[in-house]
């Protein structure tokens, strides 16, 4: 019975090191995602407020006034807004 002491106790650290890296590892992941997750929120958020301000513009805008264009590039994570010869870039950098 002397024999198996060590080993009972050198397989039970080895449990409780396993079990401590997977929490570990499964911790950095779920916060990882959070990040990510709240990230995109925000960006849709930003992407929501930028189509109402180009329909309010849009709509109330006078019919005499000068050309107005709006493009929004996703892709780009990109707007570009331009009157006549004036032209205004937003871009992630």
């Amino acid at each position: 019975m002397l024999k198996n002491d060590g080993y009972i106790l050198l397989e039970s650290v080895l449990s409780l090191a396993i079990l401590v890296g997977l929490v570990y590892g499964y911790l950095a992941f779920s916060l990882h995602l959070q990040q990510q997750s709240q990230r995109q929120i925000k960006q849709l958020d930003q992407y929501a407020l930028l189509y109402s301000e180009t329909k309010r513009f849009t709509r109330h805008q006078e019919t005499n006034a000068p050309s107005v264009t709006i493009t929004v590039n996703a892709e780009k994570v990109a707007a570009v807004w331009s009157e006549g010869a004036q032209q205004i870039e937003v871009a992630k950098k």
